[in-house]
């Protein structure tokens, strides 16, 4: 009778408003666990307490773009912003507050839970993106370079690469660092009386790795949220 009636929830949950991802011009947030994306519904999603999750950030644009990702209210990055590469995508797992090669994962528990700081903050629970996008080139001033490439007043630049600037504060993910899957999403299955709200701590260690770069971007700021809820009681969990 218990798996008649998690079946009948995944169909309707299948009825409405299901999709991958929090999606909004060109720009896409996602939060993924155990390897899969979770299914949004409603800009929610369903995660057990105490699994430790990853924010997927794509970006369908030409260009490049920055992210600044906050989680429960706060900035997950000290140490600047991320830069996503045209028609691509990344995976953060952990905080950046003072290293670019080690940190905390996040980790999503009840408000109960002693090292949440703030149980009443009305922010707990959201995953908020800002998106910039990078500039459209100055063609005036962008030349073919003697080795290929081009030279872009001032200094040099491959027509590939960011800038590695040391004193710069945006923060570009490693490449090779990132984990995709082309396997199906999943959802878990829930009724609204066996979720309640959570929040986000520093779960394990994560070697996950980052080294600084620049791109100068647009004023303009494209925003996406997702809430995260909790599951109170143990459901089925069923691939798409």
């Amino acid at each position: 009778m218990k798996k008649v009636i998690f079946f009948i929830l995944f169909l309707i949950f299948s009825v409405y408003s299901v999709s991958y991802a929090a999606s909004d011009n060109d720009f896409t947030l996602s939060i993924v666990h155990d390897g899969y994306p979770v299914r949004e519904i409603d800009n929610r999603v369903v995660l057990p307490f105490d699994a430790e999750y990853r924010v997927r950030l794509k970006n369908d644009h030409a260009r490049k773009c920055t992210a600044r990702v906050f989680i429960d209210g706060a900035p997950i990055s000290k140490l600047g912003d991320f830069i996503i590469d045209s028609n691509g995508e990344i995976d953060l797992e952990r905080f950046l507050d003072s290293s670019l090669t080690e940190g905390r994962r996040f980790k999503f528990v009840r408000l109960s839970h002693p090292d949440v700081d703030d149980p009443n903050r009305k922010e707990n629970g959201i995953v908020r993106v800002e998106f910039k996008l990078e500039k459209e080139p100055d063609i005036g001033i962008i030349i073919q370079g003697p080795h290929g490439g081009f030279i872009r007043i001032p200094g040099e630049w491959d027509g590939n690469s960011d800038w590695h600037l040391d004193n710069k504060t945006t923060i570009r993910f490693m490449d090779g660092e990132a984990t995709y899957t082309s396997a199906p999403s999943s959802v878990l299955c829930s009724n609204t009386s066996s979720t309640e709200p959570g929040a986000t701590i520093a779960g394990s260690e994560s070697n996950q790795t980052f080294h600084r770069s620049h791109i100068d971007v647009e004023d303009q700021v494209y925003v996406l949220e997702l809430r995260m809820v909790g599951i109170t009681e143990v459901s089925s969990y069923y691939p798409y």
